[in-house]
């Protein structure tokens, strides 16, 4: 009786493991084609087990960006994932959001504040928390780089007008525009909004690298532009001396 395929398999691999060679094995299956898979494939090979991710669970939320849009706890929960296949997948939806941003910074030439709103619209539209970024520019309003300054809501985050200047000169920035996102959907800036603005242009009047527009941005279409709407300072200026006007403007 001729020997099954499994213990052939076995014994070539012992063979090879005493000769000091490479262990055989079964010829791999051929890769999978990436940009024909289904969603649910993907998910399932992100999440790494198949069939992990319930087919109903898209439906259930309306829709990936969704998903995409949901924290590793989160996912947990509503997915029903482990800890560790929760933080894969949201790993993967913040690598699409980091391609999309990097591969727009290569071409980009901002010259208006609808332009930058266009871009960021897609990398913070549909997060659920705040987030504070940096878009340095070139002489001729070209994209040099982008930066997350801070996460988590910018009233209660850690950090202060150094900060943003040490990251656009890092950037070697010729000047700069602010962005953050609003989860609420209002686009309407804060009274604390205002007071990053004047602080983020006073510091860039010092180091000659100017504050050209800071942009609130939502999950929809609707933006606020400082500089559009006026409350760009076009001097350096006290806070101090603003909070009556800005108390009556937020």
């Amino acid at each position: 009786m001729s020997s099954s395929p499994v213990r052939t398999v076995q014994a070539k691999w012992k063979t090879d493991k005493r000769q000091g060679g490479t262990p055989a094995f079964p010829r791999a299956k051929m890769p999978l084609d990436v940009a024909r898979a289904s969603i649910m494939t993907l998910l399932a090979l992100v999440v790494g087990r198949a069939g992990r991710v319930h087919p109903g669970t898209l439906e259930g939320l309306g829709a990936l960006a969704a998903l995409g849009r949901m924290a590793p706890a989160a996912l947990a929960r509503r997915v029903q994932l482990r800890k560790d296949e929760a933080t894969r997948l949201a790993a993967a939806f913040e690598l699409g959001r980091r391609v999309m941003r990097d591969a727009g910074a290569e071409r980009y030439v901002v010259h208006t504040s609808r332009s930058v709103a266009r871009w960021f619209r897609m990398v913070l539209g549909p997060l659920v928390h705040e987030e504070l970024w940096l878009l340095a520019l070139d002489v001729r309003g070209g994209v040099r780089g982008t930066r997350c300054i801070a996460r988590g809501g910018i009233s209660g985050a850690s950090f202060g007008p150094v900060d943003i200047m040490r990251n656009a000169l890092e950037l070697g920035a010729s000047s700069f525009v602010l962005v953050h996102n609003h989860p609420s959907g209002q686009t309407e800036p804060s009274f604390d909004d205002l007071i990053l603005t004047i602080l983020a242009y006073n510091a860039g009047e010092v180091l000659r690298v100017p504050l050209s527009d800071h942009v609130i941005v939502a999950g929809g279409r609707s933006y606020f532009s400082f500089r559009d709407s006026g409350l760009l300072p076009v001097e350096p200026v006290d806070p101090k001396l603003w909070i009556p006007y800005l108390r009556r403007a937020a």
